[in-house]
């Protein structure tokens, strides 16, 4: 279930500029059925997602469950594809190793 569409639909149109009858008229519905998806009332289908979200550069799964206005909103310029950003496992395992480290040296104080 989409979490943060009808809220990220919103954010998204101001960002850009447009107003719901601008959307409307680019994605080919009517602005009440661009309404409708804005206030959480219906979702639009597959191929009008898709357009919404070239239109306003960004990924699908971006616009469904990030919370953009938290910060999460990386634009994506047109014909770019986007990868979701994968975690650095090397830095990652460096971190956990250096807490290790730390939670040790608390061990000793704590014993001693």
């Amino acid at each position: 279930m989409p979490v943060f569409l009808s809220k990220n639909l919103v954010y998204l149109r101001k960002l850009k500029g447009f107003t719901q009858k601008d959307l409307a008229g680019k994605i080919g519905v009517t602005p009440s059925a661009y309404g409708n998806y804005e206030n959480n009332y219906s979702q639009p289908n597959y191929e009008i997602l898709e357009d919404i979200t070239k239109i306003l550069g960004i990924m699908a799964h971006e616009i469904l469950y990030s919370d953009l206005q938290a910060g999460q909103y990386k634009s994506v310029k047109d014909g770019e594809k986007k990868e979701p950003e994968q975690p650095n496992l090397l830095a990652m395992a460096k971190q956990f190793a250096d807490l290790q480290k730390e939670v040790d040296e608390i061990k000793k104080g704590l014993k001693k």
